[in-house]
């Protein structure tokens, strides 16, 4: 009897001891916990409760106009922590106070933008990286992105760098604009600058870029290129240039040199996203079991040959005249039966100086089918008229606001209210100056020198004028001349 009362007793007690645990387990885990937060601002103390179900608990960063949060202390210790939470398992009251800053946070970023400006995608790392790597052009270093300023003071993202030149602050994008500058009110604050993704246009030969040494880009082919249907470059031989992202693209081959063809494809088309584009037009090297020969010839209105100048022109370009720095070609090259070839496709540049300084491309022969082992084409050049003007015995700069004339060839104006006229004028062609005039001041000295017949030697032609008037004769001296 005696052992069942201590067996009793024993199991008493450990269910006592039970009930003890639980139910202070059970105050523990229902019992509500203070949480104070000064906001450091002169506002009362915030209090906020928890339990131990309550869940992980973030306090977040407040805002303060004209402030800007420097972090928490407290419980979490005397060091100011940003970020501050207490754990689901946290137990005991807790108090916080906020700190503060008058020195604000603004942050520059670097966007791509659209036509419209809308941002589009953020480069900042891209460009960081770049400067980082010590690759820009203009010197430019890495400047740190955030900056810490009073509220009220007056930022501009050109501080940054506003350079628009090529990879100034990368080689994928160019630098366009801004957001402008701000008055900063508010911590966190962030202003943009604004660049275009590259889109670069180039050739390819056989598959492979050509080299600068071997072959130069402007002696292969020519393009118009148009932009959101916008023709922005007409007959040019290379584009480098920043575009709106998200820009519509169309590449229009215009000249394709006699020693290449084109391969069309769909590559001439298409949408500019994000990010730099490069678009190389294919070409292949013509080849072929016939051939075909081009020759450069002087020429009338109507077209009709007068003298070749073949070996003139391609000395010129073989010794490196050309202001548009043409290469010398093949006059002969490899073509297959049925292919049509054409003089302009040995060039067709009608500037002053492309392929001779005394004459100027004017035309070619047409198109020809090529049915038989040689075929010749041909190009039209016109021999050149100079036109300038004097002053007093001195060669005058071109100054419309001073002195006009215009310029006829076969009674039909050439040229009109110029100040001075280098132009290739058709042999056998009729040639005048008409309509001079002059400021006040200036008197110009007629000359009959001015109208003739063009033959195959280029002109060069002085209008004179001097300051005052055109002095008298002296009648005895016309008699005497007499």
């Amino acid at each position: 009897m005696k052992r069942d009362i201590k067996e009793y007793l024993k199991y008493g007690l450990l269910l006592l001891v039970f009930l003890v645990v639980l139910i202070g387990g059970l105050r523990i885990a229902f019992r509500k916990y203070t949480i104070s937060l000064d906001l450091g601002d002169g506002s009362a103390i915030l209090t906020e409760y928890y339990s131990l179900g309550t869940g992980d608990i973030s306090l977040g960063r407040p805002e303060r106009k004209g402030y800007r949060f420097t972090g928490w202390t407290g419980s979490n210790g005397s060091e100011k922590q940003l970020d501050v939470a207490i754990s689901k398992v946290s137990l005991g009251d807790r108090h916080y106070k906020a700190h503060w800053s008058k020195k604000l946070n603004v942050t520059c970023q670097d966007w791509v933008i659209d036509a419209k400006g809308n941002l589009v995608a953020d480069i900042s790392g891209v460009v960081d990286e770049y400067l980082n790597a010590g690759n820009s052009s203009q010197d430019f270093e890495y400047k740190e992105r955030t900056i810490q300023v009073k509220a009220g003071t007056k930022v501009n993202p050109a501080d940054w760098g506003k350079s628009k030149k090529y990879k100034a602050y990368s080689d994928r994008y160019v630098y366009v604009g801004n957001s402008g500058k701000i008055k900063v009110e508010e911590d966190n604050t962030i202003i943009y600058r604004y660049f275009y993704p590259i889109m670069n246009i180039n050739f390819l030969v056989d598959g492979a870029k050509p080299s600068k040494q071997d072959i130069n880009e402007r002696d292969i082919a020519r393009f118009n290129l148009y932009l959101d249907g916008e023709k922005v470059a007409s007959d040019v031989y290379d584009y480098y240039k920043g575009i709106p992202a998200g820009t519509w693209y169309y590449i229009e081959p215009v000249w394709v040199s006699a020693e290449y063809q084109y391969n069309r494809g769909q590559i001439e088309h298409g949408q500019l996203g994000g990010d730099r584009a490069i678009v190389a037009i294919p070409f292949t090297t013509r080849t072929g079991e016939l051939t075909a020969t081009c020759k450069d010839y002087i020429a009338n209105a109507e077209g009709k040959r007068v003298q070749e100048i073949t070996k003139e022109v391609d000395a010129f370009l073989r010794l490196g005249k050309s202001e548009k720095k043409y290469a010398v070609k093949e006059r002969k090259i490899e073509v297959n039966e049925k292919d049509v070839i054409n003089g302009e496709m040995w060039g067709n540049d009608t500037s002053v100086k492309a392929y001779h300084n005394q004459y100027c491309y004017a035309g070619s022969s047409g198109d020809v089918e090529v049915k038989e082992r040689d075929v010749a084409v041909y190009r039209y050049f016109y021999p050149l008229l100079d036109i300038r003007v004097t002053i007093d015995g001195v060669v005058a700069q071109e100054d419309q606001e001073q002195f006009t004339f215009d310029v006829y060839a076969d009674d039909e104006p050439i040229a009109t209210k110029v100040s001075a006229f280098k132009g290739g004028i058709p042999y056998g062609s009729t040639y005048e100056i008409r309509n001079i005039v002059t400021a006040d001041g200036l008197t110009y000295v007629p000359d009959e020198s001015n109208s003739g017949i063009m033959g195959v030697v280029p002109k060069t032609l002085r209008l004179n004028f001097v300051t005052g008037e055109i002095p008298e004769e002296d009648p005895e001296t016309e008699e005497n001349e007499q």
